[in-house]
């Protein structure tokens, strides 16, 4: 368990995990290529997202095991129970060659049984395709001889055009009956708080088309894919081969009938802003066998820590805020083929709630507040699991009773405080309790909704405050929108190594180690703006987004309507994408597009 443990220099223990399962992943490519599975893989897929999707599956199977290597490095134990397959390949690694690994005997239980059950389904698919074909007497649906492709979205985060979404680019008036949204299941609508109903009908009024992604009928059989399936099935495998192959097979099945699904549907652009799990490259390869292409945009902001992004960005186009993303993105593992920058993708905060917010702001000044702060939180944890290492649940505590208690000794502060996500803060009690009552004595304003956008409410602050594990993308957008460029990152995990650049720029400006010193520096310049003008002040915010104008959405909604457009005239993909981009140079500047 992770706690609140840190390394040697002091940042949180975890960070060590990511660069050691690259490594061990790196391992088991090198030893993965080498076999005749990846030399039949890539006769018909691209080789280089083979690879890709073969390394993130070792890495995030590795993950875990990685974790636990280094706690038992820091606790001095000798003994670990993995359920990691490649056991033998961990020998000979620095400090874990000392270590014993014991395979963990695997749980049969509802998810193990479910899982099991789907790998046999896609193992058998050549089977299911056979008995679908055999009793398919439908007749074959005429093809339209006119190009009608259709921009594809993988249903994640809603439809609310005016908050976080799927859909911030669509323009009903420019793309109307060009784009189909499609759910895996039931439960990605829920996760959106929709009702099926609601949600249907919402999608129709938009003349946006919807489908869900799993059906019998695209189980379709196909000669090329049958035989590179035989080919592999019929090889004779011992040892690690054996799992290789049969990752293989799955990887194969799904490809397939995500190809399938592409093709029956007519999607020519993919854009799916999935990035945990091996199924955004799956969908990758699918569409590029379709001819098409996939789109993808910053959501979290690049970390620099070695081994961390690995395949969460396979796309043949990225959107990013400025070239500070650009930089970072380009410099993960992803094979990212065109980067464009496009600014702060999300849009204005609509005129019926910057109207809502104005009178709140109005009845804190009533009480004579003067100096507005936007306090954003993150995810925390008491961490007493072994693989993720958020902020440390009582460092959250000790953060937010320092926050309400400067508030409490300076009346003319008013907080606008934003929530992750709805009643984030609702395990802290006593902290959640008092916010809400200061909300409803109008001392504060608390936004504990999900999919708010902060960068909607920073126009009102004078000051921005983040807190989290690593540096909030949600930071830049509240300083893009609020214009006044000022917000200050409160680092409990410590990144002085790991950031090295805001640091050398900016320690103890905007970036502080020290809580008690950033909160005595926020008084000062409270107290005295003009002396203190260079506390939380970001000088130069081009690099992040150069347009600085909220229009970034649109942007990238004009570009899609292009390249759509491109592909109904007949062109490739490549001469589709070629063209898309320059038309995009042409109208915002060679500068947009990155490298």
């Amino acid at each position: 368990m992770f706690f609140d443990k840190r390394d040697k220099k002091g940042q949180f223990l975890s960070f060590s995990s990511f660069s050691l399962s690259n490594k061990i992943a790196e391992l088991c490519l090198d030893r993965f290529v080498k076999t005749e599975i990846y030399r039949e893989l890539v006769n018909f897929f691209p080789a280089q997202l083979v690879s890709l999707l073969f390394k993130k599956k070792f890495y995030e199977s590795v993950y875990p095991t990685s974790c636990k290597i280094v706690l038992a490095n820091y606790n001095k134990e000798k003994k670990i129970e993995t359920s990691f397959d490649f056991i033998n390949l961990l020998q000979g690694f620095e400090n874990i060659q000392d270590l014993e690994f014991i395979q963990k005997k695997e749980k049969i239980n509802k998810l193990s049984i479910i899982k099991k059950l789907k790998n046999l389904i896609w193992i058998n698919y050549d089977l299911i395709s056979s008995f679908f074909k055999l009793f398919n007497y439908k007749k074959k649906e005429n093809e339209k001889k006119k190009n009608d492709y259709k921009i594809g979205v993988n249903y994640l985060e809603g439809i609310d055009l005016q908050n976080r979404s799927d859909f911030f680019w669509y323009d009903k008036n420019l793309i109307s009956n060009k784009v189909l949204t499609y759910f895996e299941n039931s439960k990605r609508i829920e996760k959106t708080n929709k009702r099926k109903k609601k949600l249907f009908f919402e999608l129709k009024s938009l003349n946006i088309q919807y489908k869900f992604l799993y059906s019998i009928k695209y189980f379709l059989k196909n000669k090329n894919f049958d035989l590179i399936r035989k080919n592999i099935r019929n090889l004779k495998v011992k040892g690690d081969e054996k799992i290789f192959k049969k990752d293989a097979l799955i990887f194969i099945s799904k490809i397939q009938y995500t190809y399938n699904f592409f093709k029956k549907n007519k999607i020519k652009i993919h854009y799916n802003t999935e990035e945990m799990g091996t199924s955004n490259i799956i969908r990758q390869i699918a569409i590029k066998l379709n001819d098409g292409c996939s789109i993808g945009r910053t959501k979290s902001y690049p970390t620099m820590i070695e081994g961390d992004f690995i395949g969460f960005f396979p796309n043949d186009i990225f959107f990013v805020w400025g070239k500070e993303t650009a930089r970072r993105i380009s410099q993960t593992e992803n094979l990212i083929s065109n980067i464009l920058i496009t600014g702060d993708h999300y849009p204005k905060i609509s005129k019926n709630d910057k109207k809502i917010y104005k009178e709140k702001i109005n009845k804190l000044k009533k009480n004579n507040v003067k100096f507005f702060i936007l306090v954003l939180d993150s995810s925390f944890s008491e961490n007493k699991n072994f693989t993720w290492q958020l902020t440390y649940k009582k460092n959250m505590e000790i953060f937010f009773k320092n926050i309400l208690h400067l508030q409490e000794n300076n009346p003319d502060i008013g907080l606008i405080i934003k929530s992750k996500k709805k009643n984030n803060l609702a395990s802290l009690k006593n902290i959640f309790n008092k916010i809400k009552l200061l909300d409803k004595n109008n001392r504060c304003i608390f936004i504990n909704e999900n999919n708010k956008l902060a960068s909607h409410f920073s126009e009102f602050a004078d000051l921005t405050i983040s807190i989290s594990p690593y540096i909030q993308g949600a930071l830049f957008h509240c300083l893009i929108n609020s214009k006044n460029l000022r917000g200050i990152i409160y680092d409990d995990s410590n990144l002085t190594s790991i950031e090295k650049e805001i640091y050398k720029v900016g320690e103890d400006k905007i970036i502080f180690r020290d809580l008690r010193k950033m909160l005595n520096k926020l008084i000062d310049f409270k107290n005295d703006p003009k002396k203190n003008y260079d506390f939380g002040k970001w000088n130069d915010l081009s690099n992040h987004d150069p347009f600085m104008d909220g229009e970034g959405g649109k942007r990238v909604g004009l570009f899609l309507n292009d390249l759509i457009n491109f592909y109904n005239e007949g062109l490739d993909s490549s001469a589709a994408i070629t063209k898309a981009i320059k038309r995009y140079s042409d109208n915002h500047g060679k500068d947009k597009v990155h490298g």
